[in-house]
């Protein structure tokens, strides 16, 4: 996602046609990429779509990965972009998500841990409100606590000072939101570092 991000930013610059998503263009947001899903936004034109397409091209043709189409979608206008805070109830899918994958499994303890710290990655784009954070610890500490005796205090404790080193769901979404801030901001300044030169 890396290499995908700097090809993206490459084929921008050099497309003077390309244009943003009209929500995305005063921070110049191309896409955002999360586990194994990406999601690309522009403008519905045809000059757009294709410098994205050539961006995926070349990243399939030097890596050997490629698309799934019938994994992917594509919504023409009237996509909400929230530009406010997510609410509580903006988070039932994911909510309803976590509880299905947990509640649905038949795993041994480590099974369980392994399967809760796959489900904390989407944590790293979005705030996260304060409910929806607690609803999701409470589901998963059931879902730890069953067949096992572990204290629900020890969950988050890094392993060497005796707990299960799983990352704090709360300090975990506030430091990837402060990450991405920071990213914005590094990147606006090479922006503004490259317009100075040209």
């Amino acid at each position: 996602m890396e290499v995908l991000s700097c090809i993206i930013k490459k084929y921008v610059m050099q497309n003077t046609s390309f244009k943003y998503h009209w929500r995305c263009k005063e921070l110049g947001i191309t896409h955002f990429a999360f586990a194994d899903d990406l999601l690309l936004l522009c403008h519905g034109d045809i000059a757009s779509i294709s410098t994205l397409k050539s961006a995926l091209d070349l990243l399939s043709s030097s890596s050997g990965l490629s698309i799934n189409p019938s994994k992917s979608f594509v919504f023409f206008s009237g996509v909400p972009l929230i530009s406010t805070g997510l609410k509580a109830a903006d988070c039932n899918v994911l909510l309803d998500k976590i509880t299905t994958r947990v509640t649905s499994k038949s795993l041994s303890y480590a099974g369980r841990l392994v399967l809760i710290s796959t489900q904390l990655y989407w944590s790293r784009i979005f705030i996260i409100p304060k409910k929806v954070i607690d609803g999701i610890n409470a589901h998963l500490r059931r879902f730890l606590w069953s067949g096992s005796r572990v204290a629900w205090s020890f969950f988050w404790k890094a392993k060497f000072e005796g707990g299960l080193g799983l990352p704090n769901l709360e300090l975990a979404n506030k430091a990837a939101i402060l990450r991405h801030l920071w990213d914005r901001v590094e990147n606006w300044e090479q922006l503004e570092n490259l317009g100075s030169m040209v």
